[in-house]
């Protein structure tokens, strides 16, 4: 839900904030195409 501020892992039960979620996932994207 956008609403929600707090990203919860489904598998581990990590949470995080959003944001910074957001932040990491778009950083491994990064990394991954200058890998490939």
């Amino acid at each position: 839900d956008l609403s929600d501020r707090i990203f919860n892992c489904q598998n581990c039960g990590h949470t995080i904030g959003r944001d910074h979620n957001a932040a990491i996932n778009i950083l491994e994207a990064g990394h991954r195409h200058i890998l490939s």
